[in-house]
């Protein structure tokens, strides 16, 4: 092997050589990259299961509170209800005494009659004795003395005995009406004792009643906000499972990314170190045709002073090795983020407002903001009068706040479709529409968080979403005011 040609295989070594440094410390350095990525994503699944668990116990407490809240919310109104009749009790004895006080007066006015005809009575009593006086007829006895035959005795002792009825008679009403007189006042004031009775027990009964209503609303005041506790709690959580969903899913396109750009490195790479080899292949195969060549010159010229010796060519070129190859470097996520962003849509969250009223579905993805926007159906710029919650179709809706049901009606209605309207009293009201089905009708009462509906396509929609509209003093306000 001539000097050129040990000079072409070590430099072929030398590439190969090269090339296998190249790959063995770009590659492993690569693979630390996607091991760190790949640590990261299971620590964020681990941390997601972790929470989640935390969620599903609140979740648990969450429903143990507002049964507790239900509970002491129909104690309060059986006792409300209670309340209330025992008012109407109080009201009905009310009135009967004060009936039993007229009837008093009108027996009252009868005596008082019968009082004048007794005094009328015992005038003319008074009267048929003093006559008797006055003609000196002052006793049975001398009427009959005095008669001057039996015919004129017994025509005297008839008259006598019709005066006596008379007298017996008087006496006989006198005792009677006195008696009437008594009974009739007993009993009147026996009933009205026994009303009075009857009320101030009732009144005591009612003054228990509202000492155990107002401890009652205490009770329901703290266990409603016990709850409104746990949900702002249970939807810190769902926000912060969110935002682990959110890193996670990252992390995956990173990784994906970066398992890409190894593979893309590798290949590069590869194609790198079979070009060389083959380079140097062909040159080495160019440069043995070569000396071949020589040689044969030199056997054909028959030259003594060549045919011994194996010349060096002077003008043999040196190796280079020039063109040094260059790396392949990975690119950004290219704007994966800003992509997300654009197919998730707006993302909110509970408590972004006041708070005053209560997250009306278990998404906090929305679709469309209050305000002026461009229809996605008729393509007109107007005015978007509520909040679109991008829910899944059939998710449970829940009343914002505790309130009657004032409107709920299915069909069309004006592009809303199935839809409930709740009037939460001092002006506030809420709506709810494009629902798949409706839980409630109009002048039922429910409560903050109750379910009333479930999430549908009714109506003017492209998907399934719920259109949350809120009224404050008949016009519609922006709802994440109150959110």
């Amino acid at each position: 092997m001539t000097r050129k040609t040990k000079r072409v295989v070590s430099m072929v070594i030398c590439v190969i050589l090269a090339l296998a440094m190249v790959l063995g410390i770009v590659l492993p350095a690569f693979a630390d990259d996607l091991e760190d990525l790949q640590a990261q994503e299971q620590a964020l699944q681990e941390e997601k299961e972790t929470q989640q668990l935390l969620l599903d116990a609140t979740e648990e407490e969450l429903a143990e509170a507002t049964a507790l809240w239900e509970t002491a919310t129909a104690e309060l109104m059986a006792l409300d209800a209670q309340l209330l009749e025992v008012g109407k009790v109080i009201k009905g004895l009310e009135d009967n005494i004060a009936a039993n006080e007229t009837l008093l007066a009108e027996t009252e006015a009868e005596l008082e009659t019968q009082r004048s005809d007794l005094k009328e009575y015992y005038a003319q009593f008074k009267g048929r004795i003093q006559m008797m006086y006055e003609t000196n007829a002052t006793s049975y006895l001398e009427v009959i003395l005095s008669s001057s035959s039996i015919a004129d005795m017994f025509s005297k002792l008839e008259y006598i005995s019709e005066m006596v009825k008379y007298d017996n008679n008087i006496l006989a009403e006198m005792d009677r009406v006195e008696k009437a007189i008594v009974a009739s006042k007993e009993t009147i004031e026996q009933t009205k004792t026994q009303l009075e009775l009857d009320k101030a027990q009732k009144v005591i009964e009612q003054e228990n009643l509202e000492d155990l209503l107002a401890l009652k609303q205490i009770e329901v005041d703290n266990l409603n906000s016990n709850k409104l506790a746990v949900i702002l709690m249970k939807q810190e959580q769902e926000a912060y499972l969110a935002s682990l969903d959110d890193r996670i899913f990252e992390t995956q396109v990173a990784i994906e990314n970066e398992e890409s750009r190894l593979a893309e490195e590798s290949r590069l790479l590869e194609e790198q170190r079979q070009a060389a080899i083959r380079a140097e292949e062909s040159r080495r195969q160019q440069l043995a045709e070569e000396e071949e060549r020589r040689r044969q010159e030199a056997a054909n010229n028959q030259s003594e002073e060549d045919g011994d010796t194996e010349e060096e060519d002077d003008d043999e070129e040196e190796y280079s090795g020039s063109g040094a190859s260059s790396q392949p470097t990975g690119g950004d996520l290219d704007g994966s983020n800003a992509d997300r962003a654009l197919s998730y849509g707006w993302q909110s969250w509970p408590g972004i407002g006041s708070g005053e009223l209560y997250w009306p579905v278990d998404c906090y993805l929305i679709s469309s903001l209050y305000g002026p926007r461009i229809h996605p159906i008729t393509g007109e710029y107007s005015n978007h009068g509520g909040l679109d919650i991008a829910a899944q179709y059939g998710q449970p809706i829940y009343a914002a706040a505790s309130g009657t049901v004032v409107e709920s009606s299915d069909g069309w209605n004006g592009g809303w479709g199935n839809y409930i309207k709740i009037d939460h009293g001092n002006g506030m009201s809420t709506l709810y529409a494009h629902q798949s089905e409706r839980a409630v009708e109009v002048g039922e009462y429910v409560s903050m968080g109750q379910v009333i509906g479930y999430v549908g396509s009714t109506g003017m929609s492209t998907g399934p979403h719920l259109h949350f509209e809120v009224y404050v003093g008949g016009g519609r306000v922006d709802p994440e005011l109150y959110l």
